[in-house]
Order: C-alpha cells, then structure tokens, then sequence
C-alpha cells in the first residue's frame, strides 16, 4: 500500500547511499557535516512516518516490517563507514557488538514475519532508547571528529542501551 509514511521509509532506505557516497568518497570539505545533515534528514523521516502512520490509522505490513529494516540497515552502514575512517579498535568492537545485534534483530525479524503467524516484534522502550542513541552518537562521532572523549562516552552507553534492548527482545522473540 502505498502511504506516506511507506514513502518515507522508502527515502531513508535511499538515503543510504547518499550518506555513503558523502561521508566516504565526496570531496566536500565538510563532508562528515552533510553526512550528519543526511543522517539527520533520515531520523527525522523515521519519526515522522511512524507519528503520521499511528496518527492517521496508516499503518502497513509493509511498514511494520521495512520501518525498522531502515533504521537498522542505516545504523549499520554508517558504523561501518566510521569504523573504515576511524582507526580505533574501541570504536571497531563496539561497531560489531551493535551490528552483530542490529543483524540478528533483522534475522530474527525475518523469521517471524516469514512464519506462518507473520508477527512483528514491536519495538520497547530499550530498543527505542538504544536506537535513538546510536543515531544520536554516530551523530557525534560525525560531528566531532577529533574529540576522543566523545567516542568514549558514547560508544560506552551504545553499549550499555544496546545489551538492554538485545536482551529484552531476546525475551520478547522467547515469549512468541
């Protein structure tokens, strides 16, 4: 069906690239700031669609499932691009603990909307918190380049926020 909120979360999956191909070849001088401006754009895609989706009894299938799909495939990738400009084997551990858990939440996911109920498991309050923070400090990260401490305390609560939110979904995917 096709919505607003669907078209949304259709351009934060075409915003992607976009911040790849900004943040890891263009040649603007300020390349981690659009990349953060793109990034932005892409969060802010993610709460509208889900206020105009609940608002206007727009919800789908198919944004119930590629809503979350985004966001996990957009923290992913831009992870991976500041793991390959960083040199900070920190940032690399904390990068594969939060993909390794983005991408068994997208399995998992899979699986149960592919099973014969096609449940979706709806985000808590962790995973919301945990999401907000990733995007909030690769934010940081993309902003504040040449601070350190910054890296440290927000790859430090990414981890915090994410061991919550993976352990309560793993209750939660238990329960179904």
């Amino acid at each position: 069906m096709i919505n607003i909120p669907n078209i949304l979360t259709t351009l934060r999956f075409l915003l992607i690239p976009v911040f790849v191909h900004v943040y890891m070849f263009s040649d603007l001088e300020n390349a981690s700031l659009v990349a953060a401006a793109v990034l932005a754009v892409a969060y802010v895609t993610d709460i509208l669609d889900g206020y105009i989706a609940r608002k206007y009894n727009q919800i789908t299938k198919f944004g119930r499932f590629m809503d979350p799909l985004a966001d996990k495939l957009f923290q992913i990738c831009a992870l991976i691009c500041i793991v390959i400009k960083h040199n900070s084997v920190f940032l690399l551990c904390t990068a594969i603990f939060i993909c390794a858990k983005e991408l068994l939440l997208i399995i998992g996911g899979i699986f149960l909307y592919n099973s014969a109920k096609e449940k979706v498991v709806i985000a808590n309050w962790f995973g919301k918190i945990a999401s907000f923070l990733n995007i909030f400090c690769i934010f940081v990260i993309l902003v504040f380049t040449t601070n350190q401490i910054w890296y440290i305390i927000t790859l430090i609560l990414l981890v915090v926020f994410n061991s919550m939110a993976f352990i309560s979904y793993y209750r939660s995917l238990r329960k179904q």
